[in-house]
């Protein structure tokens, strides 16, 4: 039986020299190296160092990027060096009610007007290069701890990596696929790089990732689902990053439907006339990406 009683973590930061566990408790866990992180709390698991490293691959782009990840996926980026970040960020919070306990990535140093922005959102992870001695006295608070079911402060930063890597062994193969990260990508181009394969990436005027799902069979489907998930707010000038191919079906009325002005798309199928011509009629821009990006774990 799994108690729900939590122990307060100790106010004392060391190196990160192992993780708890694997993806599963089970899994054996060989790490060769891992960097130069100073965790308050208790041992990372993979899982959350996989969220920490996914963030970086975002957050290291902008300064001041916000970004939350849940099992090694981007869910939302919130730029909290712009005017108005707070009020944007309790929408986005609510858009996002059911994908707590995960990860908080921050580029930049978590103050408490930062830590307050997110408080109220339950998290197992806070990863930042910096993160002020109040907010951590604030997380190491026997209620904080208890609401949360243990939080780790990780303090410093993941090198963002310039390509990524999938690799499976077996009796039968041993196969290492490697892809590399454009150097001059957007922010919503790298979000749907770093999602599984097919996704959705919604983006705000204001350039905040609003939310992503992952995982779909049918890019129509999706995109359905992903916008339901806005539950009633009215965004003006949405953008829409996926990895889909609509070689076959047209998503231009649907996604003018729900004020949308651009979309990035992916790959030599989406370059159709037909497509092309129903996304400029519905006063879609199309943003293009040669490339794929075509994702299956992580």
């Amino acid at each position: 039986m799994i108690s729900n009683e939590t122990i307060p973590i100790q106010h004392v930061e060391t190196p990160l020299k192992s993780l708890s566990y694997g993806i599963n408790a089970q899994d054996r866990l060989v790490i060769a190296r891992l960097p130069e992180l100073r965790v308050v709390g208790p041992l990372l698991s993979m899982n959350a160092y996989l969220d920490i490293h996914t963030g970086y691959q975002l957050a290291g782009m902008p300064p001041g990027l916000l970004v939350y990840c849940k099992h090694a996926l981007p869910m939302f980026a919130i730029h909290t060096g712009w005017l108005g970040w707070q009020d944007r960020l309790l929408s986005i919070l609510e858009i996002n009610a059911e994908r707590e306990f995960g990860c908080f990535v921050y580029n930049g140093t978590v103050n408490s007007e930062v830590f307050g922005a997110i408080a109220d959102y339950r998290f197992h992870t806070l990863a930042a290069p910096a993160v002020a001695p109040d907010v951590i006295d604030r997380i190491s608070g026997e209620a904080f701890q208890k609401r949360n079911r243990k939080v780790v402060v990780a303090r410093g930063r993941v090198p963002v990596e310039a390509s990524y890597r999938h690799g499976s062994m077996a009796g039968a193969h041993e196969i290492l696929y490697e892809a590399e990260f454009p150097a001059d990508e957007t922010l919503l181009q790298r979000c749907v790089r770093l999602c599984r394969t097919l996704c959705i990436c919604i983006q705000s005027k204001e350039g905040d990732i609003l939310l992503t799902n992952s995982g779909f069979v049918d890019p129509m489907e999706a995109l359905r689902y992903s916008f339901s998930m806005l539950k009633g707010q009215f965004y003006e000038e949405l953008a829409v990053g996926t990895d889909a191919c609509f070689g076959v079906k047209n998503p231009a009325s649907l996604l003018a439907s729900h004020s949308v002005s651009n979309c990035t798309l992916f790959g030599p199928k989406n370059t159709s006339a037909s497509l092309i011509d129903a996304l400029q009629d519905n006063g879609i821009a199309l943003d293009w990406s040669p490339d794929r990006a075509f994702r299956l774990s992580v």
